[in-house]
């Protein structure tokens, strides 16, 4: 069983469609149909397919449990930038070395560097973190100071991007 989540309109909606407010239902079902992907104006993507929640009930008057299915119809919009986002995330939780991106912080020298020319940044963003943990960041690694601040922030850094356009 995989679970899917689609997004309905609420009945307050309806009376104020400017806000667009949306409740969000998850659903969990078995797909039933294939997906097939579209491509509509410019160069968007919508994938649809269908999926079947099956469930049961027990009439007031019966003692036979019945049995019913429910098919669902389902779109889901791919967005490019998204995909790319995501992709750029996964490759810095493995310290960049799918796409060799991180080359900045490889060498300790290297982080040095960095850390030299952006010391109050890197230090308030190490601040604000631990105030918003309420307890000092730890080294456990045991790095230069430069080192594990350099990376600490870069880290945090796509965490947000991720908190803000994932979850």
């Amino acid at each position: 069983m995989k679970k899917f989540i689609c997004k309905t309109w609420g009945k307050k909606t309806k009376k104020v469609a400017t806000k667009k407010i949306k409740n969000i239902m998850e659903i969990t079902g078995r797909i039933v149909k294939d997906a097939s992907v579209f491509k509509v104006k410019q160069n968007r993507e919508v994938v649809n397919f269908s999926i079947a929640v099956n469930d049961s009930y027990k009439p007031k008057d019966g003692t036979e449990l019945k049995k019913i299915a429910t098919y669902i119809k389902c779109s889901y919009w791919l967005s490019a930038k998204k995909e790319k986002l995501k992709s750029f995330i996964e490759d810095l939780q493995n310290a960049g070395c799918i796409s060799g991106m991180i080359s900045e912080f490889i060498y300790h020298t290297d982080c040095k560097k960095f850390y030299i020319k952006h010391l109050d940044d890197l230090e308030n963003i190490r601040e604000e973190l631990e105030d918003s943990l309420g307890e000092p960041v730890k080294n456990r690694h045991r790095l230069p100071h430069y080192t594990f601040l350099c990376w600490l922030c870069s880290e945090e850094y796509c965490f947000d991007l991720y908190r803000s356009n994932f979850e």
